[in-house]
C-alpha cells in the first residue's frame, strides 16, 4: 500500500482504477483517477480484497459508463443515428474516434457532477 492508502489497480483507457481503505478495518473501496486527475469514489462496498474492490470499481468507472450509455443510446435508437445510419460498437468508436468517446465520458463525468457522484 502506498503511503495515501491507494494501491495501484487497473488503467482502462487512461483512468486508473485503485482500490482504497475501505469503512471498516480490513476493508477495501475504489477510485477513479481521470486523465486530468480528477478523482471520483466509485466503491465504498467494503470489500475484504483489494481484488474486489478493483472489479467492482471498474464497472462503475467513467469509460465503462460511458459504454453503458453509448450503448442504451444505441438501443433506444434501434441501433441507428440521427440520420438513419447504423451506429458502430463502442470499441470502434474508440478506435477511429477517439473524439467521440471522450465526449461520452465528458458526458459521464458532467452527470456525476450535477448528481453528487
Amino acid at each position: 500500500m502506498s503511503d495515501c492508502g491507494i494501491v495501484v489497480g487497473r488503467k482502462v483507457n487512461g483512468y486508473a482504477v485503485h482500490a482504497t481503505d475501505g469503512l471498516a478495518l480490513w476493508t477495501y473501496g475504489a477510485e477513479e483517477i481521470a486523465p486530468d486527475g480528477t478523482r471520483h469514489n466509485l466503491c465504498r462496498c467494503d470489500h475484504d480484497t483489494r481484488e474486489k474492490a478493483i472489479a467492482c470499481g471498474i464497472q462503475r468507472c467513467t469509460p465503462e459508463l460511458a459504454r453503458m450509455a453509448f450503448e442504451a443510446y444505441g438501443q433506444s435508437t434501434g441501433g441507428k443515428t440521427w440520420d438513419g445510419k447504423d451506429i458502430p460498437p463502442f470499441d470502434v468508436i474508440r478506435e477511429r474516434t477517439p473524439h467521440v468517446a471522450r465526449a461520452w465520458e465528458a458526458a459521464v463525468s458532467a452527470v456525476r457532477k450535477a448528481v453528487g457522484f
